[in-house]
């Protein structure tokens, strides 16, 4: 099965990447795509371990899975929002397409969101973009 996007980044490209998935809708596929595109990872289920990771991790990104049913990645990005101006970067994953105006409230907190599996290609790109602009000259 193909994750798209599957150009693994040279090390030099490479991103500390924070998964927290709570209720772990979206969790194995995101996990094994942000892998194989040769990311430094970790995965999370709850917000005492996201905040712990956030401290000995230091990730540069932040895939948060969030519906409008799940509170708790929804708290952890807004209570990370209060950390400008040093803070990684919010990417809200919804496990459904978003389609409704109540599940783009709900990922209001994120300075991007994403559909899984759905935008994976945007996703990798996205990635890589900021790995380039974290390291420039490369």
């Amino acid at each position: 099965m193909s994750l798209g996007g599957d150009n693994v980044s040279p090390d030099s490209l490479r991103l500390r990447i924070l998964v927290v998935d709570p209720a772990g809708e979206a969790g194995g596929t995101l996990v094994e795509a942000v892998r194989r595109w040769g990311h430094e990872m970790r995965s999370v289920r709850d917000d005492a371990s996201a905040f712990a990771a956030l401290a000995t991790f230091r990730p540069e990104v932040l895939l948060v899975v969030a519906d409008a049913q799940e509170r708790v990645g929804l708290l952890v990005a807004q209570r990370i929002r209060r950390m400008e101006p040093v803070r990684p970067i919010l990417v809200g994953v919804s496990a459904t397409p978003e389609s409704g105006s109540r599940e783009r409230e709900a990922m209001a907190p994120f300075d991007h969101s994403v559909a899984w599996p759905d935008d994976r290609e945007w996703l990798a790109h996205f990635l890589r973009a900021v790995a380039r602009t974290a390291m420039p000259g490369v």
